[in-house]
């Protein structure tokens, strides 16, 4: 067996750099927390906040979009409406990112078209 530094699956567990994908200014939002967690647990690797609203959050410099990162991004954790998430995983792989939490919401609180988004498992999004 392999080495766990050399397994598929430790560079999700132990990333060097994370990107918070709608990171939030307001502490209310769970996607405020996402950040707050890393800021607050003092995770030794490079945090990138996205939001193209603000350029900081909790002192932590933001971006605008993934392509705004220069160098390798570890694990993206997106935390966007249902309709952005799309185009948002696209942009991971885009990017190279090849490890993604999604954090859903917003499929079934915006009725009918939530719940039917045009998307299922396996399908190319």
């Amino acid at each position: 067996m392999e080495s766990s530094d050399h397994h598929f699956l430790h560079k999700f567990f132990y990333p060097e750099s994370v990107a918070i994908v709608g990171a939030s200014r307001n502490s209310l939002r769970p996607n405020h927390n996402l950040l707050a967690n890393l800021v607050k647990l003092g995770f030794k690797g490079k945090v990138y906040p996205i939001n193209p609203e603000t350029t900081e959050i909790l002192g932590v410099k933001t971006y605008p979009d993934l392509k705004s990162i220069e160098g390798p991004i570890d694990l993206a954790v997106v935390a966007v409406p249902y309709n952005l998430t799309p185009a948002l995983l696209r942009d991971c792989v885009a990017k190279g990112i090849k490890r993604v939490t999604i954090v859903a919401g917003g499929f079934s609180k915006t009725g009918e078209e939530g719940k039917n988004y045009p998307w299922k498992f396996g399908q190319n999004i």
